[in-house]
């Protein structure tokens, strides 16, 4: 389960190799066998499984960002996507309209970066992209990454 602060039983702040054990109890095995290190704002370090990257900040667990695994393009429609969901239901693939009746007045939707939403949650803040600008109607905007905590630098996070 995706959440503000974490997924599953790893919880941003929580040491790399906890969390590293933690995420690998609900994600399987990582696609690397380390984090790599980056030279990425707010983070030193990244940990890559199919469609999402952890990442890492001093060896502390501090965020992660999913979406379709061959991340070059927003369209969910013809991409590998990993099985994730957030606690309250919303996953990658799913319409503007659903994320709004899960998150209701929580919800905020930005024209940046091409459509962009943020939910505050008891857990903290969750954001993403949508697929295509939140005020399209055809197509309707869908959820393309979800994200939270600390990704690195606003030009290279979604």
């Amino acid at each position: 389960m995706l959440r503000g602060n974490g997924i599953g039983d790893a919880v941003f702040g929580q040491p790399e190799a906890t969390a590293m054990s933690n995420l690998e109890k609900v994600l399987g095995p990582p696609s690397m066998t380390a984090p790599t290190p980056t030279t990425s704002c707010t983070v030193d370090a990244y940990l890559q499984y199919l469609g999402m990257v952890i990442y890492f900040d001093r060896e502390t667990f501090v965020g992660y960002a999913t979406g379709p695994a061959n991340s070059g393009s927003a369209n969910t429609e013809n991409n590998e996507i990993l099985n994730v969901i957030t606690t309250r239901g919303l996953k990658i693939g799913d319409t503007l309209t659903q994320a709004k009746q899960i998150y209701g007045a929580s919800l905020r939707t930005s024209a940046a970066q091409g459509g962009s939403w943020f939910a505050s949650t008891p857990s903290g803040v969750l954001a993403g992209l949508t697929t295509v600008e939140v005020n399209w109607t055809n197509p309707a905007p869908r959820i393309a990454y979800i994200s939270a905590g600390s990704v690195g630098c606003p030009a290279v996070s979604p």
